[in-house]
């Protein structure tokens, strides 16, 4: 598509980039096996993930059926995710703490978050080793195709022998 025209714009394609970010990584899809899935590239479908570009409609339609979610789902910002996000209990353990209490729950929520970002990492390493491991598969194919090629050799030496041995023959044919 072009460049984003104004701030709405971009914070748009930002959220619905997350958002493709996210379900991309939970199904665990490459970019480079997603973009083969939509027709696209793995530059364009990397900007669209950053929130530099938005995507086209049809492909967003591909998305929704890839990944079994509403085109609603997939481009609004409901509010409702953002709620879910901190759920109601938290918010009223905050609302009626005390000091002392509040410094617990925020050295609470301080190691959680850092939990949540331990399991993210986790998470990511998974997926770069699905990925190394598909990539290691793939390779062990091609080394099967080659060998089964190089297993051929020896009947195309015999057949390359056979060929030169009536060559020779219709060669002293032809002299006499």
């Amino acid at each position: 598509m072009g460049k984003l025209k104004d701030q709405k714009e971009c914070e748009y394609a930002r959220f619905c980039g997350q958002k493709i970010k996210m379900l991309r990584e939970k199904n665990h899809y490459s970019q480079q096996k997603l973009a083969e899935m939509i027709n696209c590239s793995v530059v364009t479908l990397s900007r669209v993930e950053r929130g530099v570009q938005t995507m086209k409609f049809w492909r967003l339609t591909m998305l929704c059926d890839i990944f079994h979610v509403s085109l609603d789902y997939l481009v609004r910002d409901s509010g409702a995710e953002r709620a879910a996000a901190v759920p109601s209990y938290v918010i009223s353990l905050f609302d009626s703490a005390n000091p002392s209490e509040l410094e617990i729950l925020s050295r609470y929520m301080s190691s959680a978050q850092e939990e949540i970002k331990a399991h993210q990492d986790l998470e990511r390493k998974l997926q770069t080793a699905r990925e190394e491991l598909e990539r290691y598969r793939s390779l062990e194919r091609e080394l099967k195709s080659a060998k089964k090629e190089l297993e051929k050799i020896p009947d195309l030496e015999h057949a390359l022998k056979v060929a030169q041995e009536e060559l020779r023959r219709y060669h002293n044919l032809i002299k006499v």
